[in-house]
């Protein structure tokens, strides 16, 4: 969409969890980020990925990718699983 946001279904219990998860979190307002960063900010993949992911794909001898890359993996994987 324009802003970016999207609704999401998901399961009545996983609503229930993080409805709870929500009011025992630091940073409980509304339109705080569900996991935010120690500081309270909204996660920051560019960060993480220069921090954590890239690092390891070099490690790895992994070449040209990306957090898409592993993202796309991830629900491939997920879809083939059922």
């Amino acid at each position: 969409s324009v802003a970016g946001e999207r609704l999401v279904p998901i399961p009545d219990r996983l609503e229930e969890i993080l409805k709870n998860w929500l009011l025992t979190t630091r940073f409980p307002a509304d339109q705080d980020p569900v996991f935010p960063t120690i500081k309270g900010r909204p996660f920051d993949y560019k960060n993480h990925w220069r921090r954590f992911g890239g690092p390891v794909a070099e490690e790895l001898g992994l070449k040209n990718v990306s957090y898409h890359s592993f993202r796309h993996t991830a629900n491939t994987g997920a879809g083939v699983a059922g």
